[in-house]
């Protein structure tokens, strides 16, 4: 979703109904032509990684990163639980150096970044592999900003939940949050 490649569907997601969807529309075609330039140039997503990533060291250049703790996983705190943003823990910074070759998912799990939760069911239902990770950064002109992902894999699919909460985001809408998660259930494939 963070590929630049994408940047319509950002426009679907957030300027639609907004009164500035106009200006993000043209901006939208502008790195779309910039896109299109590069691709001419040979330079693509496939072979320039750095056109569909981002991390979140290299988007939070400065202050703190915290990492926000999940509860254990249990019955009483399921795999789709949110972290407790009180229950904190700073992160030493990555060199650039390691953030320019990117980490491997063995030096991410070193650092305490993402973990994975073993045994875990959604909706009652056992999956495969399941990761997740929290953490929290100030990003300039906005502030606090808090992002948490749930990766899982059932069957042939692999679901990628991801909550992304600024300034006081947080505790506006984890209650919400928390309801969607609770409610979330694998569904059968068609016949």
């Amino acid at each position: 979703y963070a590929s630049l490649e994408n940047v319509h569907r950002w426009y679907l997601d957030y300027a639609k109904g907004s009164p500035a969807g106009q200006q993000f529309r043209e901006v939208a075609e502008r790195i779309s032509e910039t896109l299109a330039f590069m691709r001419a140039c040979g330079l693509t997503a496939a072979n320039t990684p750095q056109l569909k990533t981002t991390n979140f060291f290299t988007s939070h250049p400065e202050g703190p990163i915290e990492l926000i703790p999940f509860p254990t996983h249990s019955e009483k705190s399921p795999l789709l639980s949110l972290p407790d943003v009180a229950k904190k823990k700073e992160l030493k910074r990555p060199a650039p150096d390691d953030l320019k070759n990117g980490l491997s998912k063995s030096e991410v799990e070193r650092l305490g970044v993402v973990t994975e939760v073993k045994g875990a069911k959604v909706g009652g239902q056992r999956v495969k592999e399941a990761w997740r990770w929290g953490m929290r950064g100030n990003l300039a002109r906005i502030g606090t900003d808090i992002q948490c992902q749930w990766t899982f894999t059932y069957d042939a699919r692999t679901f990628v939940m991801r909550v992304t909460a600024r300034k006081d985001g947080w505790d506006k809408f984890k209650a919400d949050a928390a309801d969607i998660f609770k409610s979330f259930r694998i569904l059968e494939e068609p016949k």
